[in-house]
């Protein structure tokens, strides 16, 4: 999370996700000094895009919270991204809130990993 006016800057955390067919990983982050979550999202799936390197895509979600759990349509705020999954290897989504009267950017970045 990045504050507009001064751009300092809070990691709220990272994770891994599960890759395959329709798989959605999410992970809900508190943000610093409200009553507030970011709720981040990753989803594969090989039937939403169709594109010159194939029909598999990687979409990327964040979503402003009053409570834990996922729920786009009552979200206070959503925004998302879609990329081909061939050729992947970085996408970002991001999203601007008010936190306590100031606009902060939260921004996520995905990155393919080599796993082990």
């Amino acid at each position: 999370m990045t504050d507009v006016k001064t751009r300092t800057s809070t990691e709220l955390g990272t994770f891994n996700t599960v890759i395959g067919e329709e798989e959605l990983t999410t992970r809900v982050f508190r943000l610093p000094r409200t009553k507030l979550y970011i709720i981040a999202g990753v989803f594969y799936t090989d039937e939403s895009m169709a594109s010159g390197s194939g029909a598999d895509s990687i979409s990327l979600e964040l979503s402003l919270s009053r409570g834990q759990k996922r729920d786009v349509l009552r979200s206070l705020k959503w925004a998302g991204a879609e990329m081909p999954l061939n050729g992947f290897d970085v996408g970002r989504v991001s999203l601007i809130v008010g936190v306590s009267g100031h606009p902060k950017m939260v921004l996520m970045e995905c990155r393919k990993q080599v796993r082990r």
